[in-house]
């Protein structure tokens, strides 16, 4: 997934990772089951890990429990 590719860089880049991941939370909620989609969803809220106090990950992380959590 893009979004994970963001967070992994040298300089990584939270606004462009938390675009891509809310958009792949509302599509996969509302529109599209694919366990393979949840599960890049999943590797990009673990990537997220270091910087769950920033208000804008935190809400992304809370947003994507309930699609990671099936």
């Amino acid at each position: 997934m893009l979004a994970t590719t963001y967070v992994q860089q040298e300089h990584p880049e939270l606004d462009k990772a938390l675009a891509l991941g809310d958009q792949a939370v509302q599509t996969l909620t509302g529109q599209v089951t694919s366990a393979r989609c949840v599960k890049h969803v999943r590797n990009l809220v673990g990537a997220l890990t270091p910087y769950r106090r920033t208000p804008t990950v935190r809400r992304f992380c809370q947003d994507a429990r309930d699609l990671i959590a099936s």
